[in-house]
């Protein structure tokens, strides 16, 4: 019996060692886990493995690592009789814990937007500056800032000045070809129609020369050099935009001189064309303006029939006596 005793102690030592070990092992876990005792028993867990929704001053914003929808709507829905308690932050371990009835919440700088639209404000113009902006970019120019703003003018200008170029050589061309008619031609040659050649001629040549120069001065311009060759002895733009307009002028004046001369020449074949088919013309140029005034004298002739209309039966109910129901009201009321 004694050794019996004596080799039953060391098991039962080994097997108290044991469960001293995974006692220390579960005390160690179980003061790891949320649940612990070890903490305040007000401390409450959220729900989610998520942050809440972070809430400043003024702003809501969700966490860099939000994924449910819920959780990012800009308003913090509550649970229904349960009340919000919001804590100051600070190092102390007292503020990391809130009761039961109130919820944590984390908070974030207020971050402002640090652009701010700049309100451009119109500067008043003249009537000059208002004249020369209705038949070139003066305006676009003058409230240009940055070099991609003078860069499209420039563009602008440069097809402009390629395209006139064009048809003032094709212009030139044409009235140049008219000094080539004999005395003994089909058409009579007027003075008026020579004196509309000779116009044209000399438009087509001065428009090509101008346009030539500033094709050769500002085609290859960058957007800086244009800004300063540009400006003009008073620091604007007001006469660069009437120059650069030059050569469009000429071609217009070329090209009516040569419907001149060419109206002129076919005057003297049939004159009845020539009335008909530039009154045919002219009515479909200017037909906005002519239904505009058949409008407002069709309106004129309305007002004035309504006028009439009225004074008659104003003048009608004064010379027409009143009903006799009418008169017998009167009478009661005096």
């Amino acid at each position: 019996m004694p050794s019996e005793v004596c080799q039953a102690q060391p098991t039962c030592v080994q097997e108290d060692v044991g469960s001293d070990i995974l006692s220390e092992d579960e005390d160690q876990e179980h003061s790891n886990s949320p649940t612990s005792d070890s903490t305040d028993s007000s401390f409450v867990w959220p729900e989610t493995n998520h942050p809440e929704p972070k809430v400043s001053t003024g702003y809501w914003s969700d966490s860099d690592h939000t994924q449910s929808e819920d959780e990012r709507d800009p308003l913090i829905k509550h649970r229904e009789n349960e009340s919000t308690l919001v804590l100051p932050l600070s190092d102390s371990e007292d503020n990391d814990h809130i009761s039961s009835a109130g919820r944590k919440f984390w908070f974030a700088a207020s971050i402002l937007p640090t652009y701010t639209e700049t309100i451009a404000v119109d500067s008043p113009i003249s009537s000059v500056d208002s004249i020369v902006d209705s038949f070139s970019p003066y305006l676009a120019l003058r409230e240009a800032r940055v070099d991609s703003d003078y860069e499209r003018v420039l563009t602008e200008l440069g097809a402009e000045w390629r395209f006139v170029g064009g048809s003032l050589v094709a212009l030139a061309g044409l009235e140049a070809g008219v000094f080539g008619f004999s005395s003994a031609a089909t058409f009579q040659i007027t003075n008026l129609a020579k004196r509309a050649i000779a116009v044209g001629s000399i438009a087509s040549g001065i428009g090509l020369a101008i346009d030539a120069w500033f094709l050769l001065v500002y085609c290859n311009a960058t957007p800086a050099k244009f800004q300063k060759m540009a400006l003009d002895v008073y620091g604007k733009y007001l006469f660069f935009c009437i120059s650069a307009r030059i050569p469009a002028l000429c071609m217009f004046t070329s090209a009516c001189a040569l419907m001149t001369f060419m109206l002129s020449v076919a005057w003297t074949a049939w004159p009845s064309a020539v009335l008909f088919m530039s009154f045919i013309v002219g009515v479909l140029v200017s037909l906005q303006f002519i239904v505009y005034g058949l409008h407002c004298i069709v309106v004129f002739i309305a007002e004035v029939a309504r006028s009439i209309r009225r004074g008659i039966f104003r003048c009608l109910a004064w010379i027409r006596p009143p009903p006799p129901d009418k008169q017998e009201k009167h009478a009661l009321e005096r």
